[in-house]
């Protein structure tokens, strides 16, 4: 997979990605998206092999850390004072992300040849403890071929 085709892939799917290669041949992908709020979104995954499969790994495993309901609480802490009624607001924000993140991963995925997120495709809500607080994940079961 070429710096062109992981640029390209994001760009279809609505994203910007720039590409950081270091001496020793490590590359770091960066992605960029506003959110419906218009805040961006920016995410760094590393690139260890140059499999678009991995590349997909990595993507999913930031979906499975997304809490959406943590998130915005975070942002309203960060933020100073929010009414809570942007918390609902926040919320959605942060699940249309987390959704539009898993996407580009699936794109990843299809372009790799090793599945399809598309066709068979599973997705549940499990809870999580995590450091004692209750973290929602997204469990994806992804066929592969």
């Amino acid at each position: 997979m070429t710096d062109k085709d992981i640029i390209q892939i994001a760009t279809m799917n609505g994203w910007k990605a720039s590409v950081r290669e270091e001496t020793d041949g490590t590359k770091y992908v960066s992605f960029r998206r506003y959110m419906k709020s218009e805040m961006p979104f920016v995410f760094t995954v590393e690139v260890y092999d140059g499999r678009a499969d991995s590349l997909a790994a990595e993507i999913i495993s930031l979906v499975d850390a997304i809490d959406p309901e943590a998130c915005a609480r975070e942002w309203m802490v960060k933020s100073g004072a929010v009414p809570p009624s942007m918390f609902s607001l926040a919320v959605a924000d942060m699940d249309g992300i987390r959704t539009e993140t898993w996407l580009l991963a699936c794109a990843f995925l299809e372009f790799s040849g090793k599945a399809s997120c598309h066709s068979s495709r599973k997705k549940s809500i499990r809870c999580v403890n995590v450091r004692s607080s209750c973290a929602c994940a997204l469990s994806l079961e992804i066929p592969f071929s």
